[in-house]
């Protein structure tokens, strides 16, 4: 059975709800519900405004947001793509599923391999963090702060698991964990610290909840509710 064409669905999942629309961001408000008037109890909330700068604008490129939101573009997707389809048989051996079910999705934005690419190994029973870990590794070889468990995950993890290299930032969760993954070589828009490196800033407010942000910081939005903040570093998680 074939979708009409144009039919695009966020997500299947039971853990997660995506919603999108072409919207100014003063809008999200209006649609997340109120803590204590709702029944929907979620753990976390990722809201990611982006605008189409290369390609265009459709539900199907833009990106999915089932695990993970990104700013900047994924420069090496054209090898990642490759070195997935590479091992499409062994992954579809380990995994155990039918021939007729695509690894990759087709005609996607260059974000919806790479959550493709996340989902393959969560379904290997990684973490979300060690999944963005082992797919978008920090410069950890001459790195001293580099913890030895780190090293060695990621040693383990080069000769079988290609770099997907490009965003400065990224946000990611499968709906019972979430994070933030901050890249130090690229220009993609993120807090710029004194040293050139680039990462992303977090604060907790008196509600005791987390907030992750990119380019503004918790002194710009939040510092009449937040009780500390600070920023993250790369290649720090």
């Amino acid at each position: 059975m074939h979708a009409p064409q144009g039919t695009y669905f966020c997500s299947l999942s039971s853990r997660t709800v995506v919603y999108k629309e072409p919207a100014y961001s003063r809008s999200a408000s209006g649609f997340l519900p109120r803590s204590g008037r709702s029944r929907i109890r979620d753990f976390v909330r990722r809201f990611h405004q982006r605008y189409s700068t290369n390609t265009q604008p459709s539900w199907a490129l833009a990106q999915p947001f089932r695990f993970v939101a990104h700013n900047g573009e994924i420069n090496t997707i054209s090898a990642n793509r490759r070195w997935v389809h590479a091992k499409e048989r062994l992954l579809k051996e380990s995994l155990q599923l039918p021939d007729d079910v695509g690894i990759l999705e087709e005609r996607v934005s260059d974000s919806a391999s790479f959550d493709n690419g996340l989902e393959l190994l969560l379904r290997q029973n990684y973490t979300p963090a060690a999944g963005m870990l082992a797919m978008v590794p920090p410069a950890w070889e001459t790195n001293p702060q580099i913890t030895p468990d780190l090293r060695r995950f990621l040693e383990a993890h080069a000769p079988v698991q290609e770099p997907w290299d490009g965003p400065a930032a990224m946000v990611f969760t499968d709906g019972l964990n979430g994070g933030r993954e901050a890249r130090s070589q690229w220009v993609a828009p993120a807090p710029l610290y004194a040293d050139g490196e680039m990462g992303c800033w977090w604060s907790v407010r008196k509600s005791a909840s987390p907030i992750c942000m990119g380019s503004t910081s918790p002194s710009d939005s939040d510092s009449g509710r937040a009780i500390r903040w600070s920023a993250i570093p790369p290649p720090e998680m």
